[in-house]
């Protein structure tokens, strides 16, 4: 087996201590709390919070196999995206933009599981029906133009 050099090892490995570290400081345990709720040592559920104490990001792993399947971002403590893969499969299907007053304003859907966006549905005050809806029809990546609420 064929040794690492040593220049390879003296650039290495104060790189990776120096971003354990800077992983530290931007993340101090007290502005992580990690649940594990079945205590079989894979998180279920990961909230990063910000040094005000506000939410940044809560990762979510719901089949437990160690990936996230949703994680939801937020600004000033007010969610501003969601990202779900909903029948974990490992891709994301749903990605959900809010307003800042926490409506829905776009919702973007993979709905062939191909991990292409299909669906863009936009809205307006987070109201049903979408103002308007654009659809990837026949998998080109090129959008057309649906009317709003339709499901065609």
């Amino acid at each position: 087996m064929k040794r690492p050099r040593k220049s390879f090892l003296i650039v290495f490995v104060p790189v990776l201590v120096i971003g354990a570290v800077a992983l530290a400081v931007l993340y101090p345990k007290s502005l992580v709390r990690i649940s594990d709720a079945d205590n079989n040592g894979v998180a279920e559920r990961v909230v990063f919070l910000t040094l005000t104490g506000d939410m940044k990001r809560i990762d979510e792993d719901l089949d437990q196999n160690g990936t996230v399947d949703r994680q939801e971002l937020f600004e000033q403590g007010l969610s501003v995206l969601i990202k779900a893969d909903q029948n974990m499969d490992g891709v994301q299907e749903l990605t959900t933009y809010f307003t800042p007053q926490g409506e829905w304003s776009m919702l973007m859907r993979d709905q062939d599981a191909d991990g292409r966006i299909d669906v863009v549905s936009f809205y307006d005050n987070g109201g049903m029906p979408p103002l308007g809806v654009i659809r990837d029809k026949d998998g080109d990546g090129v959008f057309e133009h649906s009317r709003p609420g339709s499901r065609e």
